[in-house]
């Protein structure tokens, strides 16, 4: 009957809930008449900020946006000329051929050695850095946009709840 394939669904149901919560799977889940709401908006500006910055979509664009700045920093200092200093080892076993006369035979050797990288094309690292600059510009923007739509929501969130608590007095009242 229509009955009893609602109670299986609702028992099914009652199943899955409690094992996303860990639960023994026959444990009683307990739903309310009615849900309280919150009774103030103290704080409600600072809340509503902190949320915004820290919420995963904004972090996620302010930190390409970094990420994007990094790299136009990295493409400035790869066309820059760069000196190097090093010291190379080379190590030799002692020839035992015929020519055994041979001076410093089996001595290692010690090279110092000196580079300098000019970069001839420096265009493609102005190039970089304009592209790098151009992607921290618009993961810049895009978090903005989305901290302007999650703002909107909490807006719209927040006039439902104050429809909510006006609803609520006129049925107390009646």
């Amino acid at each position: 009957s229509r009955r009893h394939i609602l109670q299986d669904a609702e028992t099914r149901a009652r199943h899955r809930f409690n094992r996303l919560l860990g639960r023994d799977t026959s444990a009683a889940v307990e739903i309310p008449d009615s849900l309280p709401l919150p009774a103030s908006d103290a704080g409600k500006d600072t809340l509503k900020a902190g949320r915004l910055q820290n919420h995963p979509q904004t972090l996620r664009y302010t930190r390409q946006a970094e990420a994007a700045r990094s790299r136009g920093e990295v493409a400035h200092r790869n066309g820059l000329p760069s000196i190097s200093l090093g010291l190379d080892y080379i190590w030799t076993g002692i020839r035992t051929t015929s020519e055994v006369g041979l001076p410093d035979n089996g001595q290692d050797a010690i090279l110092p050695t000196l580079s300098i990288d000019l970069p001839l094309y420096r265009r493609q690292h102005e190039a970089a850095e304009a592209q790098a600059r151009a992607e921290a510009e618009v993961h810049a923007a895009t978090a903005r946009e989305e901290a302007l739509k999650l703002a909107l929501e909490m807006d719209d969130v927040d006039y439902q709840l104050r429809k909510a608590r006006e609803e609520a007095r006129r049925s107390q009242r009646q």
